[in-house]
């Protein structure tokens, strides 16, 4: 699953939000799958300190990009998920 993510982010010109921000999640990894759906934090280019939930659905093997918003923690709210906290890495070595 993950070498699809990082494919699927790759393909669809997303950054790993740790590695752009220097800032991790401390929910599991950045991804959180439910009912098929993959929930996914990743950064942009263009807007590199935002977190952005992409919603990947796996079609044939091959993760496609059904939504993606500015993560803000209603949106866990409303698609009844795990809030997403992120936190400095340098703040988790503690």
């Amino acid at each position: 699953e993950k070498r699809s993510l990082d494919q699927a982010n790759t393909e669809n010109k997303f950054k790993s939000y740790p590695f752009q921000t220097g800032k991790i999640a401390t929910t599991q990894a950045m991804t959180i799958k439910k009912n098929n759906v993959f929930y996914h934090i990743v950064s942009k280019d263009e807007d590199s300190d935002k977190p952005y939930l992409v919603q990947y659905q796996e079609e044939n093997g091959v993760l496609k990009v059904i939504k993606v918003d500015e993560y803000q923690e209603k949106l866990s709210q409303e698609l009844e998920i795990p809030t997403f906290h992120f936190l400095e890495a340098k703040e988790m070595k503690r």
